[in-house]
């Protein structure tokens, strides 16, 4: 959670959203399967957001990480 509290903090515009997916599992400590979307100004910050979340999902085996996509949005966010 350190990660996405980082990237919160990185710019104010930075959005995420979670979205419950699944009942809790608790085989390894207390797991709840969720969607997050993460909203970002700089293309080079979701890449390193993307990166970071790929490392830690291959140094934590019952981190599963599926379908990381980065969408280029050219429209302004607005205020």
């Amino acid at each position: 959670m350190h990660l996405l509290t980082f990237f919160l903090q990185a710019n104010a515009d930075n959005l995420l959203t979670a979205t419950v997916t699944g009942k809790r599992k608790t085989e390894v400590g207390l797991v709840i399967p969720a969607k997050f979307t993460a909203f970002v100004q700089e293309l080079k910050n979701a890449k390193i957001l993307k990166r970071e979340l790929n490392e830690r999902a291959s140094k934590y085996t019952h981190f599963e990480l599926k379908n990381i996509t980065i969408v280029e949005n050219k429209f302004q966010m607005l205020a």
